[in-house]
């Protein structure tokens, strides 16, 4: 437990931002998830799962949660599923 001021200040600074950086993996893999179903059974909202998880980790990347070049390598993966239904 911190006995300073500004230690105090910095605990708490440290826990509010690991609840954000929680939610927003969550949200990360929630969507995910949701394109990874919709790719294994073939659905027809492919493109509509993939729009939305890009705009999800696109945000994250905009808020400083994720790196960029984890982003473009998500991207690409997903990318490289989906051209291998069709």
């Amino acid at each position: 437990m911190p006995n300073l001021k500004h230690a105090k200040k910095a605990l708490r600074n440290q826990d509010r931002k690991a609840g954000v950086n929680k939610a927003w993996k969550v949200r990360v893999k929630k969507a995910s998830d949701t394109l990874n179903d919709a790719i294994k059974s073939g659905a027809k909202n492919v493109s509509e799962s993939f729009a939305t998880y890009q705009k999800t980790i696109d945000k994250a990347l905009k808020n400083k949660i994720m790196h960029k070049n984890k982003v473009d390598r998500l991207k690409s993966s997903f990318n490289k599923k989906i051209a291998n239904i069709g």
